[in-house]
C-alpha cells in the first residue's frame, strides 16, 4: 500500500511540474523560434530525467514546487549532480538545461537567514544548505554614497566577521556592516615597495586593528613581512588599532641557495679535537653536511665533532698554537651562539667536563693572570679516538 501511495505522489509531482512549465510557456512571449527544455532530475544519480519542461527561447522558467522524500529535506535545485551551483530561476533560457533536486538527511539541513540590517527583526530572505557546505556570498546591500559596506557578520553586534572559506555546521545569520566614511581609515596595499600605485585599497574602522593580509608570493624571494614605509625600516604592527590612513609595503629577500660551492670550515687538524667535513653558509650562518651530492642542514653542531687524530694544546681555543686572551673571546662567542670560525672545541674544554662553557674561559683568564688553577693549561693532550 505504501509503495502505491509513493508512486501516486510521484506522479502527482510530475504532473504538477509539467502543468507549471506549460502554463509559463503559454503566457510568455517567445523571443525566438526554437524551443528549449529543462530536464528535471529528482534523483541526481538517475540516467534519465524525471520529467522535461518545455519553454520558448528566451523564457524565464518557473520554479517547480519543492519535492519531498521521506526522512530527507529538500535543499534546492542545482545545475549539476555534484550540487556545486544553484540554478537561477530569474535568468532567461537560451539553451537546454538540466536541474537536479538536492536532498539531505533532515538533521544535516541548515538554515541561513540574510538580513538587510542588524537592526531588522526579520531577515530579507533565507535559504537552506547542508552541514559542511560553504556559505554563498550574498549580494552587497544598499548603502549611501557617504557610507561603505565592510562585509558580513554572524552577530548583530558585528564583532564576528563571517569567513566564507570555512564550512558551516549550525544555523547561521548574516548581517551587513555599513559605516560612514568618516569612521574609516583608508589602507593601501602594495605588492612591490617600488610600485608607484597600490595594488588594492581597503578600509578599516578607526580604533580597530588592520587584518593581516595573505603573504604575497614572489619568484625566488622570501617574504619577510609588511612595512609602513617604502624604505622598509618600520615593520607594521597589526596588534595596534589604526586611527589614520596607512600603507602596507612588502619586504622580500632573495632566496639563498646552498650548494657545494660554499666556503668549508677548516677540517680537523692536530690542534683540534676534530670536525667532520662540513660547511657553513656565510650569508645565513647555517651549518651543512655533504651527503653524496647534496647538502643537509645540521641542527646539532656537536654532531659534527669527531675525536682528533693527534694532540692539541689545552686552552688553545682558536688553534693558533698559543694560549692567550683571544682564546677567551672565542669561548665567549661560542657560548653566545655567535659565529666563531674554526673553533677548537676540545682544546676549549679546559675543565674536562665535555662541555664548553663560560667557566672554561674563566680558567684561561686565571691562567693568563698567573692565578693558581688545578688545570694544566697549555699542555699537549692526546684525545680519545673512541
Amino acid at each position: 500500500m505504501k509503495k502505491i501511495i509513493s508512486i501516486l505522489l510521484c506522479l502527482a509531482l510530475i504532473a504538477g511540474l509539467t502543468l507549471s512549465a506549460s502554463a509559463v510557456t503559454a503566457d510568455t512571449a517567445a523571443v525566438g523560434d526554437n524551443d528549449v527544455y529543462i530536464d528535471i532530475y529528482l534523483d541526481a544519480d538517475s540516467e534519465y530525467p524525471t520529467v522535461s519542461a518545455q519553454y520558448s527561447y528566451g523564457d524565464i522558467p518557473t520554479r517547480p514546487d519543492d519535492p519531498g522524500k521521506e526522512g530527507l529535506t529538500f535543499i534546492d535545485w542545482y545545475t549539476s549532480p555534484s550540487f556545486a551551483f544553484r540554478f537561477d530561476f530569474s535568468q532567461h533560457l537560451y539553451e537546454d538545461t538540466a536541474i537536479y533536486a538536492r536532498f539531505v538527511p533532515t538533521e544535516d539541513a541548515i538554515g541561513v537567514n540574510v538580513f538587510a540590517s542588524p537592526d531588522d527583526d526579520y531577515p530579507q530572505y533565507g535559504y537552506l544548505c547542508a552541514k559542511g557546505d560553504l556559505l554563498e556570498y550574498p549580494a552587497s546591500p544598499d548603502y549611501g554614497e557617504d557610507e561603505e559596506f565592510l562585509g558580513w557578520y554572524s552577530d548583530r553586534e558585528l564583532t564576528k566577521r563571517v569567513d566564507f572559506a570555512q564550512p558551516i555546521d549550525d544555523y547561521t545569520y548574516l548581517f551587513p556592516r555599513i559605516l560612514p566614511l568618516s569612521a574609516l581609515c583608508n589602507g593601501w596595499l602594495y605588492l612591490d615597495a617600488d610600485a608607484e600605485d597600490p595594488t588594492v585599497g581597503f578600509s578599516v574602522p578607526k580604533g580597530e586593528c588592520c587584518p593581516v593580509p595573505e603573504d604575497p608570493g614572489k619568484d625566488d624571494m622570501v617574504f619577510e613581512g609588511w612595512y609602513s614605509d617604502r624604505a622598509l625600516t618600520k615593520p607594521f604592527d597589526f596588534s595596534k588599532p589604526v586611527y589614520e590612513d596607512f600603507s602596507l609595503f612588502p619586504k622580500f629577500t632573495a632566496i639563498h641557495y646552498h650548494d657545494l660551492q660554499m666556503e668549508p670550515l677548516v677540517p680537523a687538524t692536530t690542534t683540534t679535537d676534530g670536525c667532520k667535513a662540513h660547511y657553513v653558509c656565510t650569508t645565513c650562518g647555517k651549518w651543512f653536511e655533504p651527503i653524496e651530492t647534496a647538502l643537509i642542514e645540521i641542527e646539532d653542531h656537536d654532531s659534527c665533532i669527531i675525536p682528533a687524530r693527534g694532540p692539541y694544546l689545552l686552552g688553545d681555543a682558536d688553534g693558533k698554537g698559543t694560549v692567550d686572551s683571544p682564546d677567551v673571546t672565542f669561548i665567549q662567542r661560542y657560548v653566545s651562539k655567535m659565529k666563531v670560525g674554526s673553533f677548537c672545541r676540545g682544546a676549549a674544554d679546559v675543565d674536562g667536563d665535555n662541555e664548553v662553557s663560560i667557566i672554561d674561559a674563566t680558567y684561561i683568564q686565571r691562567y693568563l693572570a698567573n692565578i693558581d688553577t688545578p688545570y694544566l693549561i697549555g699542555e699537549q693532550v692526546m684525545p680519545s679516538l673512541g
